[in-house]
């Protein structure tokens, strides 16, 4: 059938044929004999010089269906809850109600409601003041992260397997409420410890030509096969290779070991009030040297010391009390009371030499 506009415009439709395959003018028309539904209505040939499919057909349930390929738009502006959607080198949606993928439903909550699994193999970027993951089984990051711009709160266990760098400070702060504040924790998971195995702990590292490496730490440490633990600090003095070594163990058993000398600040110049000790060879007299065996220890453990207590009546200024009220002596400080006693006894030895009483 022609249809003739004017001596110049006349359209030729046609019925039946399958698929068009002879070249027409543009905007003939060629009708299914038969339309499906969801499917086109016919084809029309366009000023390309080709014949393109149009006229989609609503299906059995109202709604039109089909497989949109190259660039789309759909345009909604007008229509309540639909929306607008357009295919070209992406898909967007805009729209003033809700969209759900892989479901006929929508969260009302949620502008974008997946039900499944989301992948994005490039960039992927959230501009959100928040971002809530609601992970009941664990989050897992197949990647490097290099830049948080703003701060991460995590609330709950996380695991992180693998590497990582922090490039600023970090700071684990207690809630008010939290008497006993917050631990840093390493957990060794094997079910049996063995003897010299590490725990964990911090190790120190140099980025220093020639001089790189770890150049100290701080571990922990077995010392037995039932958990018992040490710290163990260890430390570089020498150029080169990294090869740190122990400089202090504070043992299970409460000892400490250092491998070098153990000093105390001295200098004159943070020192004032300062006295002579009087009486020093009486005040030595007066203690008690004992050997001892520590509570909980086995008779192996054979110690030398003095009783605090009996110190504290001599020479208050030697004792210490902790908050749990357990009493120490700075042994270290008694050395110049043995000094002055020395002295003084010098001095009654030199006065009996010379006759005197």
């Amino acid at each position: 059938m022609f249809l003739q506009g004017d001596s110049n415009v006349s359209r030729k439709y046609t019925v039946g044929i399958s698929t068009p395959t002879l070249a027409g003018n543009p905007g003939d028309v060629v009708f299914k004999d038969k339309a499906a539904d969801g499917g086109e209505l016919g084809w029309v040939y366009t000023l390309n010089n080709q014949w393109r499919e149009f006229g989609p057909v609503k299906d059995a349930a109202g709604n039109y269906t089909g497989t949109f390929s190259g660039t789309f738009f759909g345009n909604a502006n007008g229509l309540t809850g639909a929306s607008d959607i357009w295919v070209a080198d992406s898909i967007g949606i805009h729209t003033t109600s809700k969209v759900g993928v892989a479901t006929d439903t929508a969260l009302a909550d949620f502008g974008l409601f997946v039900n499944g699994g989301i992948r994005a193999d490039g960039v992927t970027q959230f501009n959100t003041s928040h971002l809530d993951l609601n992970i009941s089984t664990g989050l897992y990051v197949n990647t490097g992260i290099t830049t948080f711009a703003s701060t991460v709160d995590i609330t709950g266990a996380t695991t992180f397997t693998g590497g990582g760098t922090i490039k600023s400070d970090l700071t684990v702060q207690n809630d008010v409420a939290d008497a006993n504040g917050k631990n840093v924790t390493f957990k060794n998971t094997d079910t049996t410890s063995t003897s010299g195995q590490r725990i964990g702990g911090i190790q120190f590292e140099s980025g220093d030509t020639g001089n790189d490496g770890v150049r100290g730490y701080i571990y922990g440490v077995y010392e037995g096969t039932q958990g018992q633990t040490a710290l163990s600090f260890g430390v570089q003095s020498a150029t080169g290779a990294a090869n740190p070594v122990e400089a202090l163990r504070l043992a299970s058993d409460g000892n400490a070991t250092f491998s070098g000398t153990v000093t105390a600040s001295s200098d004159a110049r943070i020192k004032e009030n300062v006295t002579g000790i009087e009486n020093a060879l009486d005040k030595v007299l007066d203690l008690r040297g004992v050997y001892f065996n520590r509570i909980g220890k086995t008779y192996d453990d054979r110690e030398v010391g003095v009783i605090a207590q009996e110190v504290e009546k001599v020479l208050p200024e030697l004792v210490k009390e902790g908050p749990d009220g357990m009493k120490s002596v700075a042994y270290q400080n008694l050395v110049a009371v043995l000094i002055e006693a020395v002295k003084d006894l010098k001095a009654e030895i030199d006065n009996l030499k010379s006759g005197g009483y």
